[in-house]
């Protein structure tokens, strides 16, 4: 082989990694999405001091160090990286986006989501994606509790996850029904879902580790041409703000997604022009295929050099 790529998280398989690029002799490329001790600390409990997490930079730091290429998905987290160890000249910023061919306005007149009884012509607000502990989905039921009385709004969730049981005992707690679980989709239907809302929901948690990182689901809700209200922070908000897809809200802040929703509710218009915007934005800057294309020629270089 003439080159090793290796993704984290997790962070193990880049020991293997570093293994293989020195005993082919192949240049190895590094791939972060996420960078897992971080996620660890904010997310799973463990002490910044702890032996676990003293381990985990260990291996992060001598996969910046051994690798001739590093991308991460947002300057945040090239600015750590690089305070982590990474060499100045060997990290890029390699962005998540949407693959415009697949995430792309489609005619409801098709869409099988459409047909879903609980659904009918109510005001949509769909989150499409993981049910995690950092997607604070937890303000998204609660403001589904105060939006109870509006009877033409249902909340509809796509996905699963490990969040997904206490999700549903907080909707029987507050005796709510207007909370509809769509259940996992395949990729291909995604769009179709996403064709149905009327406006799309993303919700972080407004701490220092999640203002570095933007959530996938952005580009791919802008990319079918949907408004997004962002509860969120950092990078995301920024991609919120600059595309004028959609409207930022308080994180973890249940009455400002509740107000969101019933102002946009009220202006057909102004959903209409945030999702051309949307789209349009993402179309320049954060389509899949460029990206991808980018990402080939740093290979080719790389090959070059070898």
């Amino acid at each position: 082989c003439d080159a090793v790529l290796v993704t984290t998280p997790p962070i193990f398989p880049i020991l293997p990694a570093i293994a293989l690029a020195k005993l082919r002799r192949a240049k190895l490329i590094l791939d972060v999405r996420d960078i897992w001790s971080d996620e660890l600390v904010h997310f799973g409990g463990i002490r910044e001091s702890s032996a676990p997490v003293r381990v985990f930079r260990w291996i992060e730091w001598l996969g910046y160090r051994c690798s001739d290429l590093v991308c991460c998905t947002t300057q945040s987290l090239v600015d750590t990286v690089l305070a982590r160890g990474a060499a100045r000249n060997n990290t890029r910023v390699y962005p998540n986006g949407a693959d415009m061919e697949l995430f792309k306005p489609k005619d409801e007149r098709c869409n099988a989501i459409h047909s879903f009884a609980a659904l009918g012509d109510k005001f949509v607000v769909m989150y499409c994606g993981l049910f995690g502990l950092k997607h604070d989905l937890d303000s998204l039921i609660e403001a589904a509790a105060l939006l109870r009385d509006q009877d033409d709004v249902v909340i509809a969730l796509a996905g699963n996850g490990v969040a997904k049981r206490a999700m549903e005992k907080r909707i029987s707690e507050l005796e709510i029904n207007n909370v509809v679980f769509l259940g996992e989709l395949p990729l291909d239907a995604i769009p179709n879902a996403i064709t149905r809302a009327d406006v799309c929901f993303a919700g972080e948690h407004n701490d220092d580790y999640q203002k570095k990182l933007i959530s996938v689901k952005l580009f791919e809700y802008m990319a079918c041409e949907k408004p997004v209200i962002g509860a969120v922070v950092g990078e995301s908000e920024r991609i919120i703000e600059e595309s004028m897809g959609g409207v930022v809200v308080r994180a973890q802040d249940p009455q400002a997604i509740v107000e969101a929703v019933l102002s946009l509710k009220k202006d057909p218009a102004r959903l209409k022009e945030m999702g051309i915007a949307g789209r349009r934005f993402v179309q320049a800057n954060y389509s899949r295929g460029d990206w991808a294309r980018k990402f080939e020629r740093w290979l080719v270089e790389l090959g070059e050099e070898r």
